[in-house]
């Protein structure tokens, strides 16, 4: 039997008299390679560097996450554990500047399930208080909701019910004024922004995390391009 590559194929070969000469044509195998289909990362972060403030903090892997750095607007931020989670600020929000305005922002949140709590992940930040907001809210019925916040002021664009576990992954998407949410890896929110909500977020490309309690706890961020889970 023989082989090579050709093409970035595994080709192999063989004869009859190696498979008892049931057949005077040769067999050819052909095995394409493997590709990934992965977005490649704006930035990323596993929170898995020393406990203490993110404030300032690069993100834990620089090389593979872009080296970015956490800018906190409002609250305080504390890693912990391998998790970050936030006080002093209804909500507290954190983030991380992108070279993306269209992109998806995905979390793993721990403690969803439990207490009175509005925790997610944002995109479109302006640097101050201007961005685009998807939150886990714990309350007596669970919801996923999408809120645009303009100035400090945030505006409810859609909310979903939904049953919340100990631990869930958040994504929000957005690809030009198409947004959309998904609790893991279900679409739970879908709807295109209008004109106005689009020229309010305008370019901005900060990319973080948004809280309202210390119980809840965050990992996984992951910022990329517009993909769906």
């Amino acid at each position: 039997m023989a082989s090579c590559i050709l093409g970035g194929r595994a080709i192999a070969s063989a004869s009859a008299t190696s498979l008892g000469g049931l057949s005077s044509d040769r067999l050819v195998a052909f095995e394409r390679a493997a590709g990934s289909s992965a977005p490649q990362l704006a930035t990323c972060d596993n929170f898995d560097l020393a406990d203490g403030d993110l404030a300032g903090r690069t993100v834990s892997d620089a090389l593979r996450c872009n080296g970015l750095a956490w800018a906190v607007h409002a609250g305080t931020w504390t890693v912990g554990g391998g998790w970050v989670s936030a006080t002093g600020a209804t909500p507290a929000v954190a983030t991380l500047t992108t070279a993306l305005s269209s992109a998806t922002v995905s979390a793993r949140i721990a403690g969803a399930d439990v207490g009175l709590h509005e925790t997610g992940v944002v995109l479109d930040h302006d640097g101050v208080d201007t961005y685009l907001v998807a939150s886990v809210v714990g309350d007596v019925v669970p919801s996923v909701d999408l809120r645009l916040v303009d100035g400090g002021v945030a505006t409810l664009l859609a909310s979903s019910p939904v049953t919340l576990g100990p631990s869930v992954v958040l994504a929000l998407t957005r690809d030009g004024a198409a947004v959309t949410v998904h609790l893991d890896e279900t679409l739970v929110v879908s709807l295109v922004l209008d004109g106005a909500a689009v020229a309010t977020l305008g370019t901005a490309t900060g990319a973080g995390l948004s809280a309202s309690s210390s119980s809840v706890t965050i990992d996984d961020l992951r910022v990329s391009p517009p993909t769906t889970p």
